[in-house]
């Protein structure tokens, strides 16, 4: 059976979005220093920003069901007189997309009481119960339910629209400075003039010692008898080369003023 409850009665929107910002600073530096120096930066800013994006919860007033009609017993209070009376209980399930954490939390601006009802992570749970059996009274008081959960929500967007703008700022910032703070870190230690051990990593990200012959294959040529063909790169050679040099790369990233670079015919090598 489902219980009614308040919803947005369990702590502040406004607390709620100031603490997820002072959590972007925690989440930037939980990557491990190594992926977030391989890793380009844009992907890095949008993988945090899809992890910190609230979505304001949208009800899909076309998917709305009710459960069977529930039939229970009531007292009505008249002239100080009770009365045992017949009543109905229709309990409405409206599917909605976004995130729960919103139906949970009281906006600047809110009304009392908070609407009433329970949410799980795909639909929102509203009861009604009563003793009125004219179809029409029944819809108005269903309707306004919904309305009113609708403008709660309604009120929390300004607020969430704002904390989303803001965290796309801020990301940015944070994972730029983590990178350059490692970067300065690593310069440093290859400036000290001390061997560095070995990472158990490092195989990951070396640059392969043994070079590679590229052969290469005289384009076919056109109908026109005055066309000379030009070498091209097969497509298996022209990805090993990129292979080395994004291996380079990222060598460099970890360790710059360890390598030079010095180029040897078609290849480049890496000491």
């Amino acid at each position: 059976m489902h219980r009614n409850g308040s919803l947005f009665n369990h702590g502040h929107l406004r607390d709620h979005l100031h603490k997820n910002l002072e959590k972007i600073t925690q989440a930037v530096d939980a990557w491990d220093t190594e992926k977030l120096l391989s890793t380009p930066e844009a992907d890095i800013i949008e993988e945090l920003t899809n992890d910190f994006r609230i979505v304001v919860p949208s009800l899909d007033l076309e998917g709305v069901e009710i459960e069977p009609l529930k039939e229970s017993y009531g007292v009505v209070e008249h002239y100080g007189d009770s009365f045992r009376v017949r009543q109905n209980t229709i309990t409405l399930l409206i599917p909605y997309t976004g995130d729960r954490v919103v139906f949970t939390l009281r906006p600047n601006t809110y009304t009392e009481p908070a609407p009433q009802g329970t949410v799980t992570d795909t639909e929102v749970t509203v009861i009604w119960t009563g003793h009125n059996t004219d179809q029409d009274f029944v819809r108005r008081a269903l309707d306004a339910k919904l309305n009113e959960i609708t403008k709660w929500l309604g009120w929390g967007r300004g607020e969430i629209n704002g904390y989303n703008q803001q965290a796309e700022q801020v990301i940015p910032q944070r994972v730029q400075a983590r990178k350059q703070a490692v970067l300065a870190s690593r310069n440093l230690e290859a400036s000290l003039g001390f061997p560095i051990r070995k990472r158990m990593d490092a195989q990951t990200y070396e640059v392969p010692l043994v070079r590679k012959k590229i052969k290469t294959k005289p384009a076919q040529p056109s109908a026109d008898a005055s066309f000379e063909p030009e070498p091209v790169l097969a497509d298996a050679d022209y990805e090993e080369a990129l292979r080395v040099l994004k291996n380079a790369r990222n060598q460099l990233e970890r360790s710059p003023s360890l390598l030079r670079f010095s180029v040897r015919g078609d290849v480049m090598a890496v000491s």
